[in-house]
C-alpha cells in the first residue's frame, strides 16, 4: 500500500462534501488515507473508533454515496480513482472478492453492479453487498 495520498478538490469542495458534519468530513478523510491501493478499507470500524466517529457518521458516508459498504464490513471508496493515481509499478491490487460486485465506470466511480451479476458478467449470489434494497445491519442507512 502506498504512502501518499492525495484529494480531489472536486470532491472535497463540493457543497454536497462541504454540508456534512465535520465529524464526517473527518471520518472520510482518515478512510481515504487507510485505503488499499483500490479504496479498499477493511477496518473501518476500528478507524472509527480511534476518531471517537460516530455510526451516523459512516451511515451518512453511505447515504450520500461517498462510500459503499459490505456485509462482510469492508468498505470502499467511490471515487477513490479521482483522488489517487498510481504507477503501475507501484501498484498492488486489492484481496477484498467484493471488488467482483463493483464496476469502474469511465469517470473513474465505482457503481455496485446488479445484484446477482459479477464484473465479468456472471452470476452471483445475491447476498454480501449495499444497494437501494438492502440495509445493512452495521451501518443502516440514515
Amino acid at each position: 500500500m502506498a504512502n501518499r495520498r492525495m484529494f480531489a478538490k472536486t470532491v472535497i469542495e463540493t457543497d454536497k462534501f462541504m454540508g456534512m458534519p465535520i465529524s464526517t468530513q473527518c471520518l472520510y478523510f482518515h478512510l481515504l488515507l487507510q485505503g488499499d491501493d483500490e479504496g479498499f478499507v477493511a477496518n473501518p470500524r476500528q478507524i472509527m473508533r480511534q476518531l471517537g466517529a460516530s455510526e451516523d457518521d459512516m451511515k451518512i458516508l453511505i447515504t450520500k454515496e461517498y462510500v459503499i459498504a459490505f456485509d462482510s464490513g469492508v468498505i470502499v471508496i467511490r471515487e477513490w480513482f479521482i483522488h489517487n493515481q498510481h504507477r503501475r509499478d507501484r501498484f498492488t491490487p486489492t484481496v477484498h472478492k467484493e471488488k467482483s460486485m463493483l464496476n469502474l465506470s469511465d469517470d473513474k466511480i465505482y457503481h455496485l453492479l446488479p445484484s446477482g451479476v459479477d464484473s465479468s458478467g456472471n452470476q452471483l449470489a445475491t447476498h454480501g453487498c449495499q444497494n437501494a434494497n438492502h440495509r445493512l445491519p452495521q451501518y443502516s442507512r440514515v
